[in-house]
C-alpha cells in the first residue's frame, strides 16, 4: 500500500506542484536574500567588534607580535583560566552564547545544505572567536575583560533584523510534508485511484480446478495482442502512456529533492504574491528603452530611455525621456521637427505575455529649415493607448512589441504624421528568473 501511494504522489505531484514551484522558488529566494543582507550586516558589526578587541590586546601586549597575540589561548593556561571564569561574571560572553545558541536553533529548522546555512556558520564562527578573546589572562592570576557589554550596543540593532529575517525565512519550511499529503489526496484523481485500489484489494484468485476449464479463458498470446493494438491507438493520437507520466513526475521530484534536500514547507504560497515586495527603489527599477521610425520626410528615429518600476508581477509605471535623431537631411524646402519630450506610462499584463498600455506624453518640437535655422518651438501633448506583447531572449533582456493609437492626434501639431504609432523596445530586469 506504501508503494502504491508513492506512485499515486508522484502523479499528482505534476499538476498541483508545477504551478506552485515558481512562486515558492521567489517566495524562498526573496526571504534568502533578506537573510543574507542581514547576515552581512551582523557579520560587519561582528568584525568591527573584532578589530576593537584585537587593538586593545595590541596594546594589553605591546611586547608580543600580533601574530603571536592567540597563543594566549594556549592549552597550558586553559585550566587556571576555567578556573578564574567561575568567579566572575561576564555579561558579553553571556550574551554571546544567548546569541550562539539562538542562531543554532533556527539554523536546525531550515535547510543545512542550502547556502545562506554556510554563510550563518561563518557568523557563528566570528562569535566564537570573540567568546575567546573576551577573557584573556594578563599573567597567571588576574582575568582581563576586554569588552564592556555596553560597547555591543551598535550589535543590537543588526542581531534584531538578523532574526526578524530568520523567522521570515524559516516560515518556508513549515510542514510541507503533511500539507502536500494532505493536498495530494484531497484531488479528484488521487480518490479515484484509492477507489481502483479497493478493487484490486477485493480481487478473488482463481478457483481451484481451473486448469481443466482453460478453454473459457483467455490466453495469454490473446491479452498481448489487444493490449499491443491499445498502445498503437495510443500513440497515434498522441497521448502519453502511464509510463511517460511517471518518469516526468520522478524528474520533477528529484529536482526539487537537490535544490531542497531538507525542505518542510513548500504550500501555502500566497494568492497575490509580489517578488518585489520589500525592495528598495533601486533594487525594483527596470532600465530599457525603445525606438520609432518616422516615416515622414526627412526620415527620422526617436529614442527613449525608460525607467519602469513594477507594482507587481503584472502591472508597472515608469518615465522615460527621449529625442528624435534624423537619419537623412531635408531636401528643397522641407523643414525638419526636431523633438525632445518626457513620457509617463502604466502597463498591466492582461493575459501570457500580452499586455495593454497607456502613455501621457508631452513633446517639445523645434522646427529647422534647410540652414538649420530655428523657426520657434511648441510644446505637444500626446495620450496613447496601445496592446504589446513581450518576448524572453535571455534570462534578464526582455524585448516589447506595442503597437499605439494617439487620442489627441492633430495632424498639423503632433510630433508623428499618423495617428498610428508602433515602437520597439527593451528591458533589463535583474530579478528575472
Amino acid at each position: 500500500m506504501k508503494n502504491i501511494w508513492s506512485v499515486l504522489i508522484l502523479v499528482m505531484l505534476i499538476s498541483p506542484l508545477v504551478g506552485q514551484e515558481e512562486a515558492n522558488d521567489q517566495t524562498i529566494e526573496i526571504s534568502t536574500k533578506s537573510l543574507d543582507k542581514a547576515n552581512q550586516k551582523f557579520q560587519k558589526e561582528l568584525n568591527r567588534v573584532k578589530r576593537k578587541l584585537n587593538k586593545r590586546l595590541s596594546n594589553l601586549y605591546p611586547d608580543l607580535p600580533s601574530s603571536d597575540i592567540d597563543s594566549l589561548l594556549s592549552l597550558e593556561l586553559e585550566s587556571k583560566k576555567a578556573e578564574l571564569k567561575t568567579q566572575a561574571k561576564d555579561s558579553v560572553t553571556n550574551y554571546l552564547t544567548l546569541l550562539k545558541n539562538d542562531l543554532l536553533t533556527d539554523l536546525k529548522e531550515t535547510p543545512q545544505n542550502l547556502p545562506i546555512a554556510t554563510d550563518i556558520q561563518e557568523s557563528i564562527g566570528l562569535i566564537d572567536e570573540l567568546k575567546q578573546k573576551q577573557g584573556l589572562l594578563q599573567n597567571k592570576e588576574e582575568l582581563v575583560e576586554m569588552l564592556d557589554v555596553s560597547e555591543l550596543k551598535r550589535l543590537n540593532g543588526s542581531v534584531a533584523k538578523l532574526k526578524e529575517s530568520f523567522e521570515n525565512y524559516k516560515s518556508n519550511f513549515e510542514n510541507w510534508e503533511d500539507k502536500l499529503l494532505e493536498q495530494v489526496t484531497s484531488l479528484p484523481q488521487a480518490q479515484l485511484l484509492k477507489k481502483e485500489i479497493d478493487k484490486v484489494k477485493a480481487y478473488e484468485a482463481l478457483p481451484e480446478g481451473y486448469r481443466s476449464n482453460l478453454d473459457k479463458f483467455q490466453t495469454n498470446d490473446f491479452v498481448k495482442e489487444k493490449l499491443q493494438k491499445k498502445a498503437d491507438e495510443l500513440k497515434k493520437v498522441g497521448e502519453t502512456t502511464l509510463q511517460d507520466k511517471f518518469d516526468e513526475a520522478q524528474q520533477k521530484v528529484n529536482e526539487a529533492k537537490e535544490k531542497f534536500p531538507s525542505l518542510e514547507s513548500v504550500n501555502e504560497a500566497p494568492k497575490r504574491y509580489n517578488p518585489y515586495k520589500g525592495m528598495s527603489f533601486t533594487e525594483r527599477v527596470i532600465i530599457g528603452g525603445n525606438l520609432q521610425v518616422n516615416r515622414q520626410q526627412p526620415a527620422s528615429v526617436d529614442l527613449a530611455l525608460n525607467l519602469t518600476y513594477p507594482l507587481g508581477l503584472k502591472s508597472a509605471i515608469g518615465l522615460s525621456g527621449t529625442t528624435r535623431i534624423f537619419v537623412e537631411k531635408p531636401k528643397g524646402v522641407q523643414t525638419k521637427d526636431k523633438a525632445t519630450g518626457l513620457r509617463s506610462f502604466a502597463r498591466y499584463e492582461f493575459w501570457k505575455s500580452f499586455f495593454v498600455q497607456g502613455n501621457f506624453e508631452y513633446t517639445q518640437l523645434r522646427p529647422t529649415d534647410v540652414n538649420e535655422t530655428d523657426l520657434g518651438e511648441d510644446w505637444v501633448q500626446s495620450a496613447l493607448i496601445g496592446l504589446g506583447r513581450k518576448l524572453t531572449l535571455k534570462k534578464n533582456i526582455q524585448m516589447n512589441f506595442t503597437l499605439f493609437y494617439d487620442l489627441l492626434f492633430d495632424e498639423d501639431k503632433s510630433p508623428s504624421n499618423q495617428a498610428w504609432v508602433f515602437r520597439l523596445g527593451f528591458d533589463l530586469d535583474r530579478q528575472k528568473k
